[in-house]
């Protein structure tokens, strides 16, 4: 809490105010910063107090670095400032603490009987700034995936830079089963273990990635004018010397959009493309086989229709319509093809919160597939479905979310489990494993 100092009918001068600096001299007045005195109107002066700092006695060894600062206030009074950084680090730990040392000088006034008089108040305080743990490498994070139909390891291992400006990542595969090779003589089991390897240099707006096999790189980047109205996006292909440049601009509406690309070097006129709220159309030029130049337009545009959602997607001369309702029960997506007429039907039905029923069923080749999900909380799920094209029925265990990362599974490790039954009744295993580890 602050100690209020009262004021009084006769003058009085506070303790350490003899050598103060003349008020004339600073303009009157008193600054607002750490260590002052803070003076409301004619009211008593408060003299702040704060807590103090209990540092290590290691932190004596510390070499400053001092500055002086004066300072001044918007009703004219002024003082001085001495601030002291400091670093040093304790012995054997390693650990790093930054101290600041700050020993402020300003003045303040006393009013009482009708008199003014000019005091000068020292402040002194010790902080640390934070602690920089000394020679700490970036954080590595190591992740694993194994697929036993591929029979195959996938690893990555990243790390960020600069603090966090930058990501460096190396991916590669191992590919245990596959060690010894070569018609009876021993295989290279270092390129079993390490195959394939891609090195990613990654920032917000700039990437390189390295192919080490086939001694490629693949650049790209982008960038916005002042204001985002126009960005700038690119691509390119070292080894192949192909790449591709695009240009977007803003319609005045940021929902209304012009994108024009090109390939690099110049094949053709670019491709155009208009972004609009509903959807977006592309046109583009294209060669039959009779390399002859053709126009290709094509595009996609959703609107509200009858409670639901209508969809009409244009491609290579085939228009799909689908509708989709959805309530928090149901949900409902006919589909048709044109102009081959194929019709299907996706059927969805929620009981409760954690159990969901899916059906579709294509009425052109009288396919269908059925499956039922059962989920435990957030990431544990169990699945049973039949697929008639193929005639396999299977069910499927997961731990961590379908669509999530490792980092957020049960110490940071994904699993599926799947069994496959198929119409001959011979049953397959598969798995899938994904782990994650942060160093």
């Amino acid at each position: 809490m602050a100690a209020k100092v009262q004021r009084h009918d006769t003058p009085r001068v506070l303790r350490g105010a003899q050598d103060a600096v003349p008020l004339a001299e600073r303009g009157g007045g008193v600054p607002r910063t750490q260590g002052s005195v803070r003076v409301a109107g004619d009211g008593p002066l408060e003299i702040e107090q704060r807590e103090h700092v209990t540092l290590p006695a290691w932190t004596a060894e510390a070499e400053p670095w001092m500055r002086s600062t004066s300072m001044q206030n918007s009703g004219g009074g002024g003082g001085s400032v001495a601030s002291m950084v400091s670093s040093c680090s304790e012995p054997g730990t390693g650990k790093g603490l930054r101290l600041r040392l700050e020993i402020s000088l300003v003045t303040a006034i006393e009013c009482g009987g009708g008199s003014w008089r000019s005091i000068g108040l020292p402040s002194c305080q010790l902080k640390p700034l934070h602690l920089i743990p000394a020679g700490r490498l970036p954080s590595l994070r190591v992740t694993t995936e194994y697929d036993s139909e591929e029979g195959v390891f996938a690893n990555k291992v990243s790390c960020k830079l600069a603090g966090g400006l930058a990501k460096l990542r190396l991916s590669f595969q191992s590919d245990l089963q596959g060690q010894w090779q070569g018609g009876g003589e021993e295989g290279d089991p270092l390129q079993q273990l390490f195959s394939r390897p891609l090195l990613a240099f990654i920032t917000k707006h700039f990437s390189v990635l390295y192919d080490v096999e086939e001694r490629n790189a693949l650049l790209s980047g982008d960038a916005s004018l002042p204001g985002g109205a126009v960005r700038l996006r690119a691509s390119h292909d070292v080894k192949l010397q192909q790449g591709e440049i695009s240009v977007i601009t803003r319609l005045g509406d940021p929902l209304y959009k012009v994108e024009l690309s090109s390939l690099v070097p110049y094949s053709g006129l670019p491709r155009a493309t208009f972004h609009f709220p509903i959807g977006q159309v592309s046109v583009e030029e294209i060669r039959n086989e009779e390399e002859e130049k053709l126009l290709s337009v094509n595009g996609i545009a959703k609107s509200d229709f009858l409670d639901g959602v209508l969809t009409a997607q244009y491609d290579k001369n085939n228009l799909n319509l689908r509708y989709c309702y959805k309530d928090n029960e149901l949900t409902l997506v006919p589909s048709v093809s044109l102009p081959s007429n194929a019709v299907s039907i996706d059927f969805k039905r929620r009981f409760g919160p954690s159990d969901k029923l899916s059906y579709r069923y294509n009425f052109d080749t009288d396919d269908w597939n059925a499956v039922y999900k059962h989920t435990v909380g957030k990431n544990f799920k169990v699945k049973a479905g039949y697929d008639s094209e193929v005639q396999v029925g299977w069910a499927s265990l997961w731990v961590g979310e379908e669509e999530g990362k490792a980092k957020t599974a049960p110490m940071k490790t994904k699993l599926q489990l799947m069994l496959q039954v198929p119409q001959d009744l011979n049953p397959a295993f598969l798995f899938n494993v994904k782990k994650r580890w942060d160093l």
